[in-house]
């Protein structure tokens, strides 16, 4: 008799990857990635703001503490989207998180780390150098892969592909799988039981299974225990 390994090789070994379809970004939830896929843009897209605070020159802020602070002139307002003026020498520019970093700053102090001025403003310590930023390219390179070919594209997956500007991608068509389960006992759940029956839940579990892995089903009623009716 051959074991469930041997019948599980034997299925492996005549499956063939199915053809590809070009797909909307949203149907290929639950597909398999047909080719490497990289990012023809760098992320994040430009140098921006880790957090809502103050661009600033380091250079200004050498002797900046909290018993000693420095005072420094508040110019522009940076918001998300917003395209940002330079940082000149004794200045500071309000930032917002995901706001492009001005020209000439090198750091970006937390609002909490200062007073919240309104025309001036008094930052209480020096940042480190690149404090708060995120350099354009540093969570994903220009040419670079985001996901492999072969790649189940989940919820993450598809905002990752979202973010590199793609609407639609290239996957396997989802297999279609027929369920037939055998047992002159069985029943489909919902219906009566009579003598010696049982409610057919393996057929629901395997139906399920496909769905949860991205597949597609037909879910044929219970056939009894004999051969000639499966023929």
């Amino acid at each position: 008799m051959k074991t469930v390994d041997a019948h599980l090789a034997d299925v492996l070994d005549s499956v063939r990857p199915l053809p590809t379809v070009t797909a909307p970004l949203i149907d290929a939830l639950g597909a398999v990635l047909a080719h490497d896929l990289r990012s023809e843009i760098d992320l994040p897209v430009f140098t921006n703001s880790a957090m809502d605070g103050y661009a600033v020159r380091r250079c200004d802020l050498d002797d900046a503490t909290e018993s000693n602070p420095v005072t420094m002139t508040v110019t522009g307002d940076v918001g998300a989207g917003a395209v940002a003026p330079a940082a000149v020498p004794g200045s500071a520019v309000p930032v917002m998180t995901g706001a492009p970093l001005p020209a000439g700053a090198d750091a970006v102090v937390p609002v909490e780390w200062t007073d919240a001025g309104g025309e001036v403003v008094q930052i209480l310590r020096q940042p480190a150098p690149w404090a708060n930023i995120r350099a354009q390219g540093e969570d994903v390179p220009r040419g670079s892969v985001v996901l492999s070919e072969g790649a189940i594209i989940d919820t993450a997956a598809i905002a990752l592909i979202a973010s590199i500007g793609a609407s639609h991608v290239t996957v396997h068509r989802r297999p279609h799988v027929l369920i037939l389960s055998t047992g002159s006992e069985l029943v489909a759940p919902g219906s009566r039981l009579g003598p010696a029956q049982i409610f057919d839940s393996n057929s629901v579990m395997l139906a399920a299974a496909v769905r949860q892995l991205g597949g597609t089903f037909r879910q044929l009623s219970a056939a009894p225990d004999d051969a000639d009716a499966l023929v």
